[in-house]
C-alpha cells in the first residue's frame, strides 16, 4: 500500500504542476484577450474617423444594381 500512496503522491505533484502551467497558459490567454480588445476598439475608432458607417450599405446596394443589370442584359440578349 505504502508504493500505492507514492505512486498517488508523485501523481498530485504531477497534477500541480499541470494546474501552474494551465493558469500560465490562462494568464497569457487573458492578456491577449485584453490585446485582441483593445485592437478591436482602435479599428472601430479607425473605422469611425476615415470610413463612412454606411459605407457596407452601399456596396451592397451596388452588388444588388450590377447583378440586376447583369440579369437585364442577359433578358436584352
Amino acid at each position: 500500500m505504502d508504493g500505492m500512496y507514492e505512486y498517488m503522491g508523485q501523481m498530485s505533484s504531477q497534477m500541480t504542476g499541470m494546474y501552474d502551467y494551465m493558469g500560465k497558459m490562462t494568464a497569457q490567454m487573458s492578456t491577449m484577450h485584453v490585446n485582441v480588445n483593445e485592437m478591436r476598439d482602435e479599428w472601430r475608432s479607425f473605422n469611425g474617423r476615415y470610413m463612412h458607417p454606411t459605407t457596407s450599405d452601399h456596396h451592397h446596394a451596388s452588388t444588388t444594381n450590377e447583378e440586376n443589370v447583369d440579369e437585364g442584359e442577359r433578358g436584352h440578349e
